[in-house]
């Protein structure tokens, strides 16, 4: 039974958070007790001991201690918060089903790689900045895989740009105006593998039967941001907030699952037979 995963390409994130919040517990706590420090030597100084009796009184009393406490303790409690992956459940989430107009809009102005009448479709979301993208789409190429084990798949790519790949996306999207389903896949898969800048991604365009100068007007005008915007919202209708992320919908009753992350075959797997099985 599958579990979901948190989404890998956020998890660094929560930890850098986690750090910086203990980070910030420790200053906070120095800060305090050199600011009492120096409190202390001031009174003496300026108020004498009387004062410093009452001052040290209250830093002692209940009330003040209380507060501390209280403090520390919900500063634990957002780390114990940071570190529960979202979502997450003992067992497999049943699944959410499509209406045939919902599916039919999912389909709509893409392009389908494999039988376009396959029982199951695996819509892609992802993002060229991604790592987790990179070593599912160009590395591990898992859904190739999985389409070469099962003929009854098929896949979509969209973009999810959550980092930042807007200009990615929009090259993506303009080399696929005129290429074949085959080329734009192609394309797709090289552009993932690229680790020399975006600006190569041009040379790599030309490379399998586009027009370099064409994408960059295409880019420059804008022609498909709208088209990325309206992917990105569809992933964040389906809850997806990190990429890579998966939907693996059964194309005869609607029902679907999400699969979150660069998982590996045999998960979605599992996913695709408990969608033709249940």
């Amino acid at each position: 039974m599958m579990t979901k995963e948190p989404t890998q390409c956020h998890r660094a994130g929560k930890l850098v958070l986690i750090v910086l919040l203990v980070i910030n517990l420790v200053l906070s706590s120095c800060a305090f007790y050199y600011s009492y420090q120096n409190y202390d030597l001031e009174v003496i100084r300026g108020g004498g001991k009387a004062n410093f009796n009452a001052m040290n009184k209250f830093y002692r009393s209940e009330a003040f201690v209380k507060y501390v406490t209280e403090a520390q303790a919900q500063q634990l409690a957002s780390f114990d918060q940071l570190e529960q992956p979202a979502d997450t459940n003992d067992t497999e989430a049943a699944p959410t089903a499509l209406d045939q107009a919902s599916l039919a809009a999912l389909k709509a102005d893409v392009k389908i790689k494999g039988n376009p009448n396959a029982e199951i479709t695996i819509i892609e979301y992802a993002d060229a900045n991604c790592g987790f993208c990179k070593q599912q789409i160009a590395q591990t190429k898992t859904l190739q895989t999985i389409m070469e084990s099962y003929p009854n798949v098929n896949m979509i790519y969209k973009n999810m740009p959550v980092l930042g790949s807007v200009e990615e996306a929009q090259i993506i999207e303009c080399f696929g105006k005129d290429s074949t389903v085959d080329n734009y896949y192609a394309f797709v898969e090289a552009v993932y593998a690229n680790n020399a800048g975006v600006e190569n991604l041009y040379t790599l365009a030309t490379s399998l039967g586009g027009n370099a100068d064409a994408i960059k007007a295409c880019v420059k005008d804008g022609t498909y941001q709208g088209l990325v915007d309206a992917q990105m919202a569809e992933g964040r209708s389906f809850k997806i907030n990190g990429t890579p992320a998966s939907l693996v919908i059964n194309n005869t009753n609607g029902t679907y699952k999400l699969v979150e992350g660069a998982q590996p075959v045999a998960n979605f797997e599992a996913t695709i037979n408990s969608l033709l099985n249940g």
